[in-house]
């Protein structure tokens, strides 16, 4: 049987999967606002789209090992709250490169947030991992719908800024649920375990090539030769990973 505080449980670990993916579906919708705002071409907005996902998809297969290193419920709460504090700078952005950096520093803790985040539905749910996963699932699914939809609201009535700033009563709310509700999943599980140098950059660059490879497919300012050359490379970096 279910109890309330597992439901709560569910709601928190989803909503902090809510969070990063509204961020990033909704910026998508303010990009000619944001490029106005920067005197510069919307398409080169691109690049902090891009690096976003280079950065994420980079970090990803370290998020495991940092886990059982400091435990999971310590992880969310620096993950979250580097997420809430670059969201913050990206805001307060004044040029393109800025806007950059501080993307970038937001994939990098948005590495350890969603991982994470299943890992403690797996690890909590041990014996009801399907009722979790309704919970969070149908929280997920909104962040598709209403990101577009919160985007174009922001830009419209507020400013592109505010798509960012959005972050911070969500990541405090979601800080203080983890806090007080996550239980500490046996931390540091594996604390002496020896960090995969090789396979992490072998598996890491092949997903954020493969992320690269995707997001600018349909870009037809880059030449096809380099998003081929992005899908080759990532390609053999993942059999030469699995071999």
């Amino acid at each position: 049987m279910q109890t309330k505080n597992q439901t709560w449980i569910a709601c928190t670990i989803g909503i902090i999967m809510l969070m990063e993916l509204i961020d990033g579906s909704a910026l998508n919708t303010s990009l000619p606002q944001m490029a106005q705002s920067f005197n510069i071409s919307p398409i080169n907005l691109k690049v902090a789209i891009t690096i976003y996902l280079l950065t994420l998809g980079l970090f990803i297969p370290a998020s495991s090992w940092v886990a059982d290193r400091i435990g999971i419920k310590k992880l969310l709460i620096i993950s979250v709250s580097g997420f809430i504090v670059s969201s913050v700078l990206c805001g307060l952005s004044q040029n393109l490169t800025m806007l950059i950096v501080f993307r970038a520093c937001q994939g990098f803790f948005g590495a350890f947030t969603m991982p994470v985040a299943r890992l403690a539905l797996i690890r909590i749910f041990k014996g009801n991992l399907l009722y979790a996963m309704s919970i969070t699932g149908a929280i997920i699914t909104v962040g598709p719908m209403i990101g577009p939809l919160l985007g174009g609201a922001i830009t419209t009535y507020l400013h592109w800024r505010f798509i960012f700033f959005i972050n911070i009563p969500v990541g405090i709310f979601t800080l203080i649920a983890i806090i007080y509700l996550l239980p500490s999943l046996n931390e540091r599980t594996q604390p002496n375990k020896k960090f995969d140098l090789k396979g992490f950059l072998l598996l890491g660059f092949a997903i954020a090539l493969l992320m690269l490879f995707v997001d600018t497919l349909i870009d037809p300012s880059i030449p096809m030769s380099i998003k081929l050359t992005s899908l080759v490379i990532a390609i053999i970096l993942a059999i030469r990973y699995l071999y």
